[in-house]
């Protein structure tokens, strides 16, 4: 999700605005058409341009983190690097170069300031100045079905998301919207006590993830 969310950063979510959720809390898989597993209090829906945290029925011991681009009803389909929502496409505008740690290695990508139809914009990463020679390709039209959600990571050549393995995401598996990281650090996982102090980005340190 390079650069809204990096990798080891650590962030908050909550699924407060999505009511409560008895097998939320416990961490379990349970009958969804059941009573107890409805939400409860719910007040809001994940909408498009929401990061959210969720899991998947193949790896139940991993935790993702990714952007909506579809919801129930809509066609999405991509053409090169152009997202093509209700076959319009999004815009997107150049922003330059970017650069960031990962495996202690910089990477060096393009950003583009990307806006939905609902007015939520964000920065994504392709891996040419022009996205349309994007190495995504052209898709089917995904039709997203009731009760689902289409995920799409910001690092748009380098993310594991809708458009390959994890496919739709039903409702029941998203965890919460991911709305505040604490700590930004690429080389967190070391045990190397200089490149931990060294890797601190402070200025994406307690800032608000949009």
């Amino acid at each position: 999700m390079t650069p809204t969310c990096e990798t080891n950063d650590v962030a908050i979510y909550t699924n407060i605005p999505y009511g409560f959720k008895l097998f939320n809390v416990l961490d379990i898989q349970m009958n969804t058409d059941a009573w107890y597993a409805k939400s409860f209090f719910a007040y809001s829906q994940p909408m498009h341009g929401d990061v959210m945290t969720f899991k998947i029925p193949a790896e139940q011991n991993m935790i993702f983190t990714k952007r909506i681009i579809g919801c129930p009803g809509d066609k999405v389909s991509f053409q090169g690097g152009i997202i093509f929502l209700n076959d319009k496409p999004l815009s997107l505008e150049y922003i330059g170069p970017y650069q960031f740690l990962e495996n202690e290695h910089i990477i060096t990508r393009y950003a583009f300031r990307e806006t939905l139809p609902n007015g939520v914009s964000y920065i994504v990463l392709y891996k040419s100045e022009i996205p349309i020679n994007s190495r995504m390709g052209i898709t089917e039209t995904f039709i997203i079905p009731k009760g689902h959600r289409l995920m799409i990571g910001d690092n748009r050549e380098s993310s594991d998301d809708s458009r390959n393995f994890l496919s739709y995401v039903k409702e029941e598996n998203i965890k919460g919207k991911v709305f505040y990281r604490l700590i930004s650090n690429g080389n967190i996982s070391t045990l190397n006590l200089i490149k931990i102090i060294n890797g601190f980005k402070w200025k994406q340190c307690f800032t608000w993830i949009k």
